[in-house]
């Protein structure tokens, strides 16, 4: 009968309890290897992606100042829709209020 056919536990039994540790360690630095593979790939987009847009301002196809001046529209309207939000949640407020209350009389 060879190696190969023997059951993994009493295997395990068999070998040193540092093995059991080694196994562990490496185990960890294999998952930390995997992390940090990850992490490395989201970066080298972000790197490209920076790349990208500084190549866009040098050349002019990205103006900077009108990017500003878009953001600053753009927080403006978000400012007035959440306004308007809002006052529509204290109108939908009332009705339901109206509304209990004409059921209530029923």
């Amino acid at each position: 009968m060879s190696n190969d056919a023997v059951d993994p536990a009493s295997r395990a039994a068999t070998l040193p309890a540092e093995y059991a540790r080694l196994e562990r360690a490496v185990r960890r630095l294999l998952d930390d290897v995997a992390g940090y593979r990850a992490r490395a790939q989201v970066a080298e987009r972000r790197v490209v992606e920076l790349e990208r847009t500084v190549r866009d301002m040098s050349t002019g196809e990205l103006d900077p100042l009108k990017l500003r001046e878009g953001v600053r529209r753009l927080e403006a309207e978000n400012r007035e829709l959440r306004r308007r939000m809002v006052q529509a949640q204290d109108r939908i407020r009332r009705l339901v209020a109206r509304f209990d209350f004409l059921r209530e009389e029923m």
